[in-house]
């Protein structure tokens, strides 16, 4: 029971079954020239021998070791021995099979080429207790010496302490040797046995996240301590391999990385964190040495769907590209999602350098998934958070520029600069490095036009022309010098950039049709169109989010705003024109940051409650909920009027094509969405109430054929 009241229980084995003393577990395979060393060792314990039990688990392939441990247990009936045997060669099967037959209160591990002290189990036993590990010393055995171990300097400084954390011991803590459990833990955790190496280091991680006990090292812990064999098969001194150093290792991450999600409070969180970068050494040393496997662990890393830091610590090694994002990951914004996209369709790792928008934002770190697997070392920095404020956007670039100058400190110059933007700081940092190291190759994106906003206004936020002097953007200071932020954040690009991308045909021309013609020619000759990346299917299968429907009805979803007088008028009169006995079988879910007066006001009676709202959904719950609609409704930008062309491609689509939902287009004529050709994508002029009306009609057929008239059909 807690200070609050709360009554807690857990339903732990029955522990009234164990009898005190120790279950020692051996496993063996082809141990017959050590086991019996291990055994004579257990032979010459202080430990009274009615408190022990040694349980030998013979695997794999046969030797001499069965009938060597027979003839050793006839020369010593004192000892408690049971044998048993396995066919199958399996160190992680052996000791689960003798962890289900202990019988002792307590349990502790020895490998078949080891050995023991003989105080070595009484001293573990007298300093045993329900609720803790208790730890002793090792010792290593090199060509027949004795060689102090690493490991013992740790346990050196644990030993003046009164209260021990994880940290303290960590490097014995995941060992199976040296140390006594409680039975009752060690029965309700499981060693992988998928895994070829490092399951111990799984396996404790496990039981410390299950249990947290505490933790106690024994005063003698350098004269009753354990003998390790080093070998020259030891897995300290393994052979190097792709194999062993990269995929085993990522193997034992993956269920790290499930315990790390289950860790109950940020002390284990980083103790278990600590053993993931320790595996993730032995890859990025292995990395280092032979970098042409780089791609080969990237395709292990997504195999094994692992999105931990890790991954960035190894990305880094081998960036070429630095990305320049002011708004990205983990911060909910439209713009910080599709540049993690691009991240992730550029198909190598990158450094990149954003901004704190913790302000302005909030933040689901299950963004960073989508870049993970190529995002390297990720700076954010924490600028002044604003859009248009100058001098915010100047803080900004100013820290990234000297982020830069200590990156470059320990690696070469990037070979590729590469910043999109609505958020100007993007692409003003990005020319201010330029600047400084021309040799990198500067690729702009453009989201959207930045100068002339969607009604066709022209923005304005005054930029310091001193500035613009001081990094030489431009020769001399006037009075004619322009003074717009906006205009800046295109022409730099346009200037200085090697490179520009634009989303969409209508985005290039649009802008190309406010720039005099000396600019147009250099603009297209740098200019390349690329949509909005589609993630692939695997990202619309991440979350468990649930629709709930019936049979007799048809559901569309529509994500964002939604305003009836703003365009959707003619949707909402398509639907209400349906026949009596259908329109009420089609629902509409609308998921929105709207009160429900802003979405409804417009709404016929008789179909508000055929609209159901919801609150907006993470990204993820998005893509997993967009696959569950009969339809997705979007609807393009109204720019008639206001522009030349609609330049506007509405970002949602490239998350509805990857959907399998079919997708309703509501479209202005000629705009860059009524372009688009996809079998599952349904388009119809977004004023043409009659076209709509027929779509929603089929769409309702396919459940009440019955339900229409001759002219419906």
């Amino acid at each position: 029971m807690d200070k609050k009241g709360a009554l807690y229980l857990k339903n732990y084995i029955k522990t009234s079954t164990l009898y005190d003393g120790v279950s020692v577990i051996l496993p063996t395979y082809k141990g017959e020239k050590t086991i019996i060393k291990c055994l004579e060792s257990l032979a010459t314990q202080t430990l009274d021998f009615s408190l022990f039990e040694v349980l030998v688990v013979i695997n794999g392939e046969q030797d001499s070791s069965k009938a060597l441990i027979e003839q050793f247990c006839l020369k010593n009936p004192h000892l408690n021995i049971q044998v048993f045997e396995l066919d199958e060669g399996n160190v992680s099967k052996a000791r689960n099979f003798a962890v289900s037959r202990a019988q002792k209160a307590w349990v502790t591990f020895i490998d078949d080429d080891d050995w023991v002290d003989n105080n070595y189990l009484s001293s573990l036993y007298l300093n045993g207790m329900y609720n803790r590990i208790t730890i002793t010393g090792i010792e290593d055995i090199k060509n027949d010496e004795v060689v102090r171990s690493n490991i013992m300097n740790q346990l050196d400084a644990a030993s003046r302490k009164e209260q021990l954390d994880y940290n303290d011991v960590t490097s014995i803590l995941t060992m199976n040797a040296c140390k006594l459990a409680p039975t009752y833990m060690v029965k309700n955790t499981r060693y992988n046995s998928s895994l070829k190496s490092g399951e111990d280091v799984l396996y404790w991680s496990e039981l410390l996240n299950l249990f947290q006990p505490k933790v106690a090292l024994v005063k003698d812990y350098e004269t009753a301590n354990y003998k390790r064999l080093i070998r020259d098969n030891s897995i300290s001194r393994k052979a190097e391999s792709y194999d062993f150093n990269v995929r085993q290792r990522l193997e034992v991450i993956q269920g790290l990385e499930k315990q790390l999600a289950l860790s109950p409070n940020p002390k284990l969180s980083a103790f278990i964190q600590s053993k993931i970068n320790a595996q993730a050494g032995f890859a990025k040393r292995y990395l280092s040495k032979f970098p042409a496997e780089y791609a080969h662990f990237i395709t292990d890393v997504q195999d094994l769907n692992l999105h931990n830091r890790f991954v960035g610590d190894i990305n880094h090694q081998f960036t070429n590209t630095l990305v320049i994002s002011y708004c990205y990951a983990p911060y909910i914004d439209t713009s910080g999602v599709v540049m993690s996209k691009r991240v992730r369709a550029m198909n190598k790792p990158v450094d990149l350098i954003s901004n704190s928008m913790s302000k302005v934002r909030e933040t689901d770190n299950e963004l960073l998934k989508i870049s993970n697997l190529y995002l390297g070392k990720h700076i954010e920095l924490n600028a002044s958070q604003s859009f248009a404020n100058w001098k915010a956007i100047k803080q900004f670039s100013d820290l990234a520029l000297d982020s830069v100058h200590q990156l470059v400190k320990s690696r070469k110059v990037y070979d590729e600069l590469y910043s999109r933007a609505m958020w100007p700081a993007s692409h003003i940092a990005a020319a201010v490095i330029k600047m400084k190291y021309p040799q990198m190759k500067w690729v702009a994106e453009f989201s959207d036009p930045i100068l002339i906003d969607v009604s066709g206004k022209e923005r304005f936020e005054e930029i310091g022309t001193d500035w613009l002097w001081q990094q030489g953007f431009i020769s001399h200071l006037d009075d004619n010098t322009n003074k717009n932020l906006f205009y800046w954040c295109e022409q730099l690009p346009y200037l200085y950039a090697d490179e520009l991308i634009f989303t969409n045909q209508n985005q290039l021309n649009y802008m190309l049709s406010y720039a005099n013609s000396a600019q147009a020619d250099l603009i297209l000759s740098k200019a390349k169109i690329i949509p909005q990346p589609t993630l692939d299917r695997s990202f619309y299968e991440m979350s468990s989010a649930k629709l709930e429907r019936d049979t007799d009805s048809i559901y569309l979803g529509y994500f964002g705003s939604f305003y009836v007088n703003r365009g959707f008028k003619p949707f909402i009169d398509a639907w209400a024109g349906l026949p009596e006995s259908v329109k009420y079988k089609l629902k509409l879910y609308i998921y929105t940051q709207q009160d429900a007066d802003s979405v409804l006001q417009a709404v016929p009676e008789d179909l508000k409650a055929q609209i159901v709202l919801q609150k907006y959904v993470g990204y993820f719950d998005f893509l997993a909920l967009s696959d569950q609609f009969d339809g997705l409704v979007v609807m393009d930008a109204q720019t008639k009027g206001l522009k030349m062309n609609n330049p506007y491609l509405p970002s949602k689509i490239s998350d509805y094509l990857g959907s399998k939902a079919t997708t309703l287009a509501l479209v202005e004529k000629g705009s860059p969405m009524s372009d688009i050709e996809d079998s599952r994508l349904i388009k119809v002029d977004m004023f043409d109430a009659t076209s709509i009306q027929k779509i929603l009609a089929d769409w309702l057929m396919v459940i009440s054929p019955n339900d229409f008239s001759g002219e419906h059909k």
